[in-house]
């Protein structure tokens, strides 16, 4: 798994002001140039983009000739184009052995098939002997939420073991806890990274969490792809963010070790739900480690430009990906060790330029709210916001028509979708600005005519009950993939008459033709696999 912070290699694109507005044109974004900038990107001789690697050099000189040809300003470091990142990269030498004891039998736990655990301490191992494993549920500590899940517990010399995302993921309706961290909408508590930080917090040796498809949001190979490779910003005490040693464990385990432990782990779960919960030492159990680690100070780069606000240039918002990918690793089934990032997150990247060479034509509104018609585009800004300094992003769609409306005072309004439909009869002015692709365009509204208060009940497009059933069919749906891998039932979620567009082989009609596309493709690609989405 990459372990990427704040300040490892970005690409971004810095808008000071606010989201500029493209100049109206009938088709500013092109398919065929974000189709040429993924293939640079992906070409074998960037090498696999790793952040510091052989390749870093010849992306960096890609994407700045892009953003100098746009006309944009330079916004890194002393007025250059890149701004300077301090690494460290942690390496596990060796092979990392692993030993769990219960009830006084021992028995030898397999890497990256049992466990995937490694260290963001900048030391030369990591031996770890019959630590004891005390079960702190979700790990939460949520002050403004009344929520705390440890307690006061003296966790020194001991490894707190973690449910993975929100205490109310799977809070039945009527739980006290319901809705309580937004329900399936995940907040930063629900993230692997934040139950890291808070055990070292509470001053725990290692943090280990139950891995389970859908509370993670992807499967068991996304935990273990990183082929044992980290990084992380250069700490001023790592200790205080990183336990010593961290990871994960495969949910069958957890299983088996909390019933020989003497607990039922589903029991455990819905405890692990309520305000009172209390962490539990897992009696007789402990955990054993030894890891070689090799770390590296490395330096990488951002790649900044900027397009200067017209009134207001020391507001920023933020467009960004991170150019950075998984550089070489083991032949793959045709003997390429070349890891070439072209979805992940080459795609990003070609997206971001793209962007930047249509707003770079178009002039520059006082203030502008960016609003997406998808729930998921607003995911995607919101997954930068608090990270990288952007405002915040809304949408009526789905589960985040439940989040507060914009701010009164933001009355001109970025929308990119398929169209603003409702919206449209709350501005005067609602015009076309770009052609984005997929039936899907950028709209500029202006001339607000209600408050958002007004708006937005009446724009929100699923009412909570609808949204939970959708999502645990799709749950359900996914789960059941993930156990027999047959695709063709994840296709019955399609109408019978459903236009599926993809990006390579472009147009689909019909659930039929979908269905044999998906199989045939999920089936023999390796690595294939769809995540179980949040909310």
């Amino acid at each position: 798994m990459r372990i990427l912070s704040l300040a490892a290699a970005l690409t971004a694109l810095a808008f000071s002001a606010s989201a500029q507005s493209a100049k109206q044109s009938a088709n500013p974004i092109s398919p065929q140039r974000l189709s040429a900038d993924v293939k640079v990107l992906a070409d074998s001789k960037l090498a696999g983009r790793a952040p510091g690697g052989p390749g870093e050099a010849g992306t960096i000189a890609y994407l700045t000739s892009q953003f100098k040809a746009m006309g944009l300003k330079p916004a890194g470091d002393k007025g250059g184009w890149t701004q300077a990142v301090p690494l460290l990269r942690f390496e596990l030498t060796g092979t990392p052995k692993f030993q769990l004891t219960v009830g006084g039998k021992s028995r030898a736990l397999i890497a990256n098939q049992d466990i995937k655990a490694w260290t963001q301490r900048p030391v030369s191992s990591v031996n770890v002997k019959d630590a004891p494993l005390v079960f702190v549920g979700y790990g939460v500590t949520a002050p403004e939420r009344k929520w705390d899940d440890f307690k006061g517990v003296d966790l020194k010399g001991k490894i707190a073991v973690f449910l993975i995302n929100d205490p109310d993921f799977e809070a039945q309706p009527g739980e006290p806890v319901a809705g309580k961290f937004g329900g399936k909408a995940a907040t930063y508590y629900g993230r692997w990274i934040y139950k890291f930080e808070e055990a070292a917090r509470q001053g725990a040796l290692g943090a280990i969490i139950v891995h389970e498809t859908a509370g993670a949001a992807y499967p068991w190979s996304t935990v273990v792809a990183s082929n044992g490779d980290s990084y992380d910003i250069v700490q001023p005490d790592p200790a205080k963010v990183h336990p010593l040693l961290q990871g994960w464990i495969q949910r069958d385990l957890a299983v088996n070790l909390f019933k020989a432990a003497g607990l039922d782990f589903e029991k455990e779960k819905v405890r692990a739900r309520a305000f009172g919960f209390r962490p539990v030492l897992l009696k007789g159990a402990s955990l054993s480690a030894d890891i070689g680690v090799k770390t590296t100070h490395i330096l990488s780069h951002n790649v900044l430009a900027q397009i200067p606000g017209a009134k207001r240039p020391n507001e920023s918002v933020m467009f960004a990906a991170h150019w950075d990918a998984f550089g070489i690793g083991a032949p793959d089934a045709s003997g390429d060790t070349v890891r070439h990032g072209a979805v992940d997150d080459g795609m990003g990247v070609a997206g971001v330029l793209e962007i930047a060479r249509a707003f770079a034509k178009g002039p520059r509104p006082d203030r502008t709210v960016v609003f997406g018609e998808s729930y998921i585009v607003a995911a995607y800004l919101d997954g930068y916001s608090k990270r990288y300094g952007l405002p915040e992003a809304y949408s009526a769609n789905r589960s985040y028509g439940y989040f507060p409306p914009p701010p009164a005072g933001d009355d001109t309004v970025l929308y990119v979708g398929r169209d603003p439909g409702a919206l449209r009869t709350y501005f005067a002015d609602v015009r076309t600005v770009g052609d984005v692709g997929d039936d899907m365009r950028a709209y500029l509204l202006r001339g607000q005519r209600q408050s958002w208060d007004e708006i937005w009940p009446r724009v929100r497009t699923l009412t909570r009950e609808e949204l939970e059933e959708v999502f645990q069919k799709y749950q359900r749906a996914v789960i059941e993939v993930g156990k027999t891998w047959d695709w063709s039932g994840y296709a019955d979620h399609f109408t019978e008459d459903a236009k599926y567009v993809e990006h390579a082989l472009g147009n689909m009609e019909g659930r039929e033709n979908i269905r044999e596309w998906i199989v045939s493709t999920m089936n023999t690609f390796p690595g294939s696999e769809m995540p179980v989405l949040p909310g």
